[in-house]
């Protein structure tokens, strides 16, 4: 699945080996701890264990709704240890069902647990992505709109992983991981964390401008032409205001 141009997968990680040792520092621990977690999951009793469940509570980010819904989480959970999902919508729904919120971003960290190529939804990727073309996902989302946003993530992901300058900033990141967390993460899994981990390293770089090109479809009917990040990476430092040229991050949440 293509989801971004070359040059936009280029522009993304050429700006991510830049803030790949920063990104790396943070990303770390949470790496660590995925890592654990996995290991302990096919033998923990995840509805008992409190030591267990208070190390999952905080990598999952529990709060709100969900904290009031512990019990009945850990329980998912524990019966996804013993039948492991194979589709996203399967966890949402579930973990969904327990607040009436979409709770796109827990159902997906749960899901990472239980596949190791399964992109996680967090609000640093959310608002990082859209900067090189990917689209933005609403604030409050449908649970249809969080399927087709996490499926065009695993797409994305696959098209990173698939570039040619990936094996150079995957060479770059991993110089900032231990050996043993190293050895035992997916190139998906440590792509996922080094991009959530950066945006605030990235929300400091200029955005590039990206003059106008016309599009084959448009040159062939005439019609105006559209923003292209083909040129985007030879013009950094140029700040474009304009929303639809490129995307400002706000460096606090």
């Amino acid at each position: 699945m293509t989801v971004l141009e070359s040059s936009q997968v280029v522009w993304l990680l050429r700006e991510l080996e830049l803030a790949g040792l920063v990104a790396m520092r943070r990303a770390a621990p949470y790496l660590s701890q995925k890592l654990w977690l996995i290991q302990q999951l096919p033998t923990a009793r995840v509805s008992t264990d409190a030591a267990f469940q208070l190390r999952l509570a905080r990598h999952l980010g529990l709060r709100g709704k969900l904290r009031q819904c512990e019990p009945a989480l850990f329980e998912l959970i524990d019966r996804f240890r013993q039948q492991p999902p194979q589709a996203f919508e399967t966890v949402l729904q579930a973990v969904s069902a327990l607040t009436g919120q979409v709770e796109k971003s827990v159902a997906s960290e749960i899901l990472a647990l239980f596949s190791p190529d399964a992109p996680v939804i967090d609000r640093e990727l959310r608002e990082l992505l859209p900067r090189y073309g990917f689209a933005t996902l609403a604030e409050a989302p449908s649970l249809q709109q969080c399927l087709q946003w996490h499926e065009s993530l695993c797409g994305l992901f696959d098209q990173i992983l698939a570039s040619p300058a990936w094996p150079r900033v995957r060479a770059r990141l991993q110089q900032h991981l231990d050996a043993p967390v190293r050895g035992q993460i997916s190139d998906a899994r440590m792509l996922n964390a080094a991009l959530t981990h950066a945006r605030r390293t990235i929300a400091l770089i200029p955005v590039p401008r990206m003059p106008a090109q016309a599009s084959a479809s448009g040159s062939a009917s005439g019609g105006s032409s559209a923003p292209s990040a083909a040129a985007g990476t030879e013009a950094a430092g140029k700040v474009t205001p304009s929303a639809r040229e490129g995307r400002l991050l706000h460096v606090c949440r």
